[in-house]
């Protein structure tokens, strides 16, 4: 074989060993705000799907994203996976949450902001979470 050929098998294995599509199973559970990029945080720009210090997002098998504060539901979502992505289905349009990393104690999204406003979409969101 030719070194040209082996260097282009390698990297192909590479690519396909290092990209990792999360299963639906490993998301499922009560997760605990650990750190937020920003206290409170609002991952849309109407004050909505927000998180604090004492808040919590549960995620259901039924495809329901569940925003705690205390305790209480204050906000329900549907969501579903794409590659590495967990998407909020926002009113009419889905938010891509990037899933960093997940473990079966750690969750970490991070997002791009979302808005009218040049400050809005150049926010950048981080969510780590703790079960």
């Amino acid at each position: 074989m030719n070194r040209h050929l082996i260097k282009i098998i390698i990297i192909l294995l590479t690519s396909k060993i290092t990209s990792c599509d999360y299963k639906k199973e490993d998301l499922i559970g009560e997760w605990n705000v650990a750190e937020l990029s920003e206290y409170p945080l609002s991952i849309t720009n109407y004050d909505h799907a927000r998180l604090d210090k004492n808040s919590k997002l549960v995620i259901r098998k039924n495809g329901k994203l569940d925003f705690y504060l205390k305790d209480k539901l204050t906000e329900s979502y549907s969501y579903y996976l794409e590659d590495n992505d967990l998407v909020m289905v926002y009113s009419d349009y889905g938010i891509p949450l990037d899933i960093i990393k997940l473990s079966s104690k750690e969750l970490i999204l991070e997002t791009g902001g979302f808005g009218n406003t040049e400050l809005e979409r150049n926010r950048k969101i981080r969510i780590e979470l703790k079960k």
